[in-house]
């Protein structure tokens, strides 16, 4: 394992191994923690205890709410929420958005150009506000946060994908398949997606980390995930009432939550990003 690990370090450059690394560290940490939530956390995140609005001590290490609920515990059963719906957003998006953008860049004509103008038009429309308006019309129940959230990242992976089907499409391997009589479907499945699919990875970790920022503001603004449920934005929202009185334990955990989770997509996406390029691989956005 070691020598691999040295072959590894020597066939890319440090700086691209350690945000990786560093990425990975982050992610992996997080998604265990929302695994292991009702094992490792120490108080149940729902229950009301006697202690309300107590700063960090030996029985709560990060302090309770205002209702005397634990914050160590609602963070990390806050994992959870964030995760779920992160997740679920970027398959709705990742799905729609890769199969419409590399059947439509494939066939081209009319169709390309107009559904590339609607897509054109809601990419320039601000994610964050278009998923407002979505969960503003459908409620802020779990699914239709994850839909909306979704919906609104679906342009950005349309995009690419579509850049790179335009890219690719008149090359010789593909004509050849087009003159063995292959059909517009299985030559995007067969061989379009797979030379995207590098994109459409590292495209997906940083979406993620961009869904778990909007989910978060959305909950911080009163439209996301309800209490009691526990969710970083929402319970940074109670916490920003008591904060200026003192009380900044409650909103500073699922804070620093929300900072990590973000960073470590990120440098997670990065890090692959680099590492495909240095193979040969290709990313566009």
């Amino acid at each position: 394992m070691s020598g691999r690990f040295r072959k590894f370090l020597a066939q890319h450059q440090k700086s691209t191994v350690l945000t990786f690394f560093i990425g990975s560290l982050i992610v992996l940490t997080i998604i265990f923690m929302a695994v292991l939530a009702p094992i490792i956390s120490p108080y149940d995140p729902l229950e009301l205890g006697v202690r309300a609005f107590k700063p960090p001590d030996e029985k709560n290490p990060l302090g309770t709410d205002t209702v005397g609920r634990d914050v160590l515990s609602r963070t990390i059963w806050g994992s959870r929420a964030s995760l779920m719906v992160a997740f679920i957003s970027i398959l709705i998006s990742i799905t729609i958005g890769s199969l419409l953008g590399s059947m439509v860049g494939y066939v081209g004509g009319t169709l390309d150009r107009m559904i590339t103008s609607v897509v054109d038009a809601l990419y320039a429309f601000p994610t964050y506000i278009f998923a407002l308006m979505i969960v503003v019309i459908l409620g802020p129940q779990v699914l239709n946060i994850a839909m909306a959230v979704g919906v609104s990242f679906i342009p950005q992976y349309y995009r690419v994908v579509r850049s790179i089907v335009l890219s690719i499409k008149e090359r010789l391997f593909i004509e050849s398949e087009k003159a063995l009589g292959a059909s517009s479907l299985y030559i995007v499945r067969q061989h379009i997606l797979p030379y995207a699919i590098s994109s459409i990875i590292v495209l997906m970790s940083m979406g993620i980390a961009d869904s778990i920022l909007t989910v978060a503001g959305l909950g911080f603004l009163g439209i996301g995930i309800q209490p009691p449920t526990p969710e970083w934005g929402t319970d940074m929202r109670f916490g920003r009432d008591v904060f200026l009185i003192g009380g900044w334990w409650v909103s500073v955990a699922p804070g620093i939550m929300i900072f990590l989770s973000v960073m470590g997509f990120n440098l997670f996406g990065e890090g692959l990003n680099a590492l495909f390029q240095e193979r040969g691989g290709q990313y566009g956005a």
